[in-house]
């Protein structure tokens, strides 16, 4: 917006058009200055503030849309400081706290007649030529006083001339110290190196020759001791004088420069790493890409370098709201402070060279003096995984519809053939009869074990705290054991899913009984990470112990699926399990790698 000259800019916002006339026509009888522009709706006047310069609004209050408080909002969001005055015929003390809250600079309500107009030209005077005022300051004292970085002026004989740059409490380093004084200065008081003072001198010789119109060093100074390093601009002064004359200024650039080197510490490891991977810095756009992450995208490094990471996102991002999880994820790892060890994870279809390969990213924040400075992305291609994945779900689907068809169109027809059988055997007596109804008993058997198979392979979602001891009580209670006895001193409690775990004690405890003696003794006790289910009956011979989990296993005429579910349902868990020999001699399975719950 414009200081105060010959005119004022006066922008009018009134719904009425008549109204609006009327008040450029007693405003510009009022003061010649006033160059009234009238709009009729608060989105006009923001599009009108947008292109123009203007040196003072006045709204009325009462608008369609936004009304002329919601108007003074949204123009100090964006012009902080313009004179907005509110001229309004709805008078109220709720408008004007509301106004005054908003950063009315005045407030006038419409009373009629024409000295309402004379009213408001004062105001408005008053209020651009205060506005104007509190503008006229000496910018070059304010700006050197204010600014955080050294001015210096050399002269050709490399004398310091001007400096504006102290340290308290160091004499040396003062600017009454340096004034007047010889470059040579700074390296015999040991502010800088004799070699730096020559770069210096070097430098001004290029540039008062014409060679160059800048140079920039990085020095090293003594002081102050929290600065490692500084950079050091320096330019021709251009003055009325014939005198030659060099401008520098510096700059504290030690965090750049740590930065700087912590980021080519992990380019190098970037680099070095087969997987793909790029750094993006603080302000979002792509520092660094290894080859890798360049040929996942057929691109060049040039042609990436310094692009924010939302741009290429949309660029080479194929599915839809991938380009958007990725910004997120990344925003969430620029804001983990507190919790640099945390890693985001997400992953992504890349329109590549016609083809849509999906990828999955790991983004680690690098964490510098308590804040995020870069975060650090690793990429790996999981187009293959994705596949399998999708056609191990297709193949579960069909083994899910399968059980269905077993569990009804193969249960039904057995039932059907042991009810008859048991019909026949009271019509007559043939030892035929009960080997049917064995071989019917031994195909539900197989078909409930096949079904538990397929119910059992899926992941473990469900997990909670289990009492152990509790568990095996009630899964001995549910199994035949005839005169079979159970010892158990397991007063631990596992994370498991309780009805999975149920299955799998009972396939161990029926597993026991069916294969031992009629007195057989089932133990089950406690491991150092996890849990064992012994016997005391024949056990399994070493040399079959890698296939006892094999389908179709089994010593007796038993379905040949017990211990299968048993590892299917450990697997699930993420656990493993083997065979063993129990003290006893018989079979001894240990489950490991299960988490106790405290």
């Amino acid at each position: 917006m414009s200081q105060l000259a010959d005119r004022i800019r006066v922008l009018h916002v009134d719904d009425e058009p008549a109204f609006g006339d009327l008040t450029v026509e007693f405003l510009e009888r009022q003061d010649d200055r006033f160059v009234v522009t009238t709009m009729t709706s608060a989105s006009e006047t923001l599009d009108y503030l947008a292109d123009n310069d203007v040196d003072c609004v006045v709204s009325d209050y009462d608008m369609p849309g936004k009304n002329g408080v919601e108007l003074l909002r949204a123009v100090r969001e964006e012009y902080p400081d313009l004179p907005f005055i509110l001229f309004t015929g709805k008078g109220s003390e709720e408008v004007a706290s509301e106004a005054i809250s908003a950063g009315v600079t005045d407030y006038l309500q419409k009373s009629g007649g024409a000295d309402q107009y004379a009213l408001l030209a004062n105001r408005m005077s008053n209020a651009v030529e205060r506005h104007a005022a509190e503008r006229e300051i000496d910018w070059h004292r304010a700006i050197l006083r204010n600014m955080g970085e050294g001015v210096y002026v050399l002269d050709a004989e490399y004398v310091i001339r001007f400096v504006k740059f102290r340290i308290p409490e160091l004499e040396s380093v003062s600017e009454e110290n340096w004034t007047g004084r010889s470059l040579s200065y700074l390296a015999e008081t040991d502010n800088l190196s004799w070699t730096e003072v020559t770069w210096i001198q070097e430098a001004v010789d290029r540039i008062l020759s014409g060679e160059t119109d800048e140079v920039r060093i990085e020095l090293e100074p003594a002081f102050p001791e929290l600065t490692n390093v500084i950079e050091l601009r320096l330019s021709p002064l251009e003055l009325d004088s014939d005198e030659q004359l060099v401008l520098g200024t510096t700059r504290d650039i030690t965090q750049r420069k740590r930065h700087e080197r912590r980021l080519e510490r992990f380019e190098t490891m970037v680099e070095a790493t087969d997987e793909a991977a790029f750094i993006v810095d603080e302000d979002r756009t792509l520092d660094y890409a290894n080859e890798a992450a360049l040929n996942n995208i057929g691109a060049s490094f040039e042609a990436v370098e310094g692009r924010s990471i939302r741009s290429l996102a949309d660029e080479y991002v194929a599915d839809e709201g991938g380009s958007e999880r990725f910004v997120r994820a990344l925003e969430r790892a620029f804001d983990a402070d507190d919790r640099p060890d945390v890693s985001e994870r997400v992953e992504m279809t890349l329109d590549a060279d016609g083809r849509n390969p999906v990828f999955e990213y790991q983004l680690s924040p690098i964490v510098e003096d308590g804040a995020v400075r870069a975060v650090v992305v690793m990429s790996r291609e999981i187009t293959d995984r994705m596949a399998y994945e999708r056609e191990l779900e297709r193949q579960n689907d069909r083994l899910e519809e399968f059980a269905s068809v077993v569990s009804h169109d193969l249960r039904n027809p057995l039932q059907v053939a042991r009810t008859r059988l048991a019909l026949a055997d009271e019509e007559c007596d043939s030892e035929h009869l009960d080997d049917a109804v064995d071989a019917i008993d031994r195909s539900q058997a197989l078909i409930d074990d096949l079904l538990t198979l397929a119910q059992e392979g899926e992941g473990v979602t469900d997990l909670e705290p289990v009492e152990l001891g509790d568990v095996v009580e009630r899964c001995w209670g549910n199994v035949e054991t005839a005169g079979a006895t159970l010892v158990a001193d397991v007063d631990r409690t596992v994370s498991a899913d309780r009805g999975r775990l149920q299955q799998l004690l009972e396939n161990l405890f029926r597993n026991a009984v069916e294969h031992g003696p009629d007195d057989v003794t089932v133990t089950v006790g406690i491991l150092a990470d996890g849990f064992y289910v012994a016997d005391d009956g024949p056990g399994i011979p070493e040399s079959e112990r890698e296939t006892v989990f094999d389908a179709g296993y089994s010593t007796t005429s038993g379905t040949g699926f017990g211990l299968v579910i048993v590892e299917t349902i450990a697997t699930a868990h993420g656990w493993d399990v083997r065979v063993t020999e129990s003290d006893d001699g018989g079979m001894r399975v240990e489950l490991t790698g299960v988490e106790f719950v405290e």
